[in-house]
């Protein structure tokens, strides 16, 4: 890649970023594929056959695949030598975020938009930081929950759209309510963000963070809700009763 910091593709093709079994980055490697994506090895296997009346052992390593929620800024966080772990994050972990931020709490549940207020910065559904602050999540680190990798920075943003769905807070008022804290919140707190979301050069610019929260962290706050609980039970309920109508529905016949 010629240690170039401003290069986000590769022409050689090299576009799977491999780690190994113990979740350490390993290598670039050319998967055929324009896009970067991450494969992660969880182990090998071997074959023992008879070639010509001798032995001949043949191993095979197995991999874990995943996509990448904003795939060149990982991939340039890697090259920089910043981010250089895997973790597949348990349910266990991802629970442990939310118990911290309070959100099932009675004081939250009794009033979830004045809760939702925690998610601003420094806030304990800013979870990021939080998580940082608890040594929980760290920015060498790359967080696979579901088949998609997160930088710690979109991990927080998978975090906050769980919780605010935990909260029973709607979607659309979340988003506004994300859009609202970039716009006046993210935008100045470069004093507190850099040194855990700057991945090194080409990732981070305190200086221009933009007005708007980007596509890839409006897709990681639409994971994190979609993947609650609660949200799932609500969209369940609600086709059972489109099913319940469109059974009893019947067209008018001439």
């Amino acid at each position: 890649m010629g240690n170039n910091p401003i290069l986000h593709s590769d022409f050689g093709g090299d576009t799977a970023i491999i780690f190994g079994a113990n979740g350490n980055f390993l290598r670039f490697q050319n998967d055929g594929r324009q896009g970067f994506s991450g494969k992660a090895i969880t182990g090998v296997s071997s074959k023992v056959s008879m070639e010509g009346g001798a032995p001949a052992i043949s191993a095979k390593i197995h991999y874990r695949n995943f996509k990448l929620n904003d795939p060149s800024l990982a991939a340039q966080a890697v090259k920089n030598g910043v981010m250089n772990r895997v973790e597949f994050i348990s349910n266990e972990k991802i629970q442990k975020q939310l118990d911290r931020s309070g959100v099932e709490s009675p004081e939250a549940q009794n009033s979830p938009i004045s809760y939702a207020w925690q998610g601003a910065a420094g806030g304990l559904m800013d979870y990021a930081i939080a998580g940082a602050r608890a040594a929980d999540l760290n920015q060498n680190t790359l967080y696979v929950t579901g088949d998609i990798g997160y930088d710690i920075a979109d991990f927080g943003n998978f975090l906050f759209g769980r919780g605010m769905a935990d909260l029973g807070v709607s979607y659309n008022t979340t988003v506004i309510g994300a859009q609202y804290n970039h716009i006046f919140n993210n935008r100045f707190r470069s004093h507190d963000a850099a040194p855990i979301f700057d991945l090194g050069p080409g990732t981070f610019d305190p200086n221009n963070p933009g007005w708007f929260d980007a596509e890839t962290d409006q897709r990681a706050i639409f994971n994190g809700y979609s993947s609650s609980p609660r949200e799932k039970q609500r969209q369940n309920r609600t086709w059972d009763q489109i099913d319940s109508y469109m059974k009893g529905w019947h067209p008018n016949q001439n």
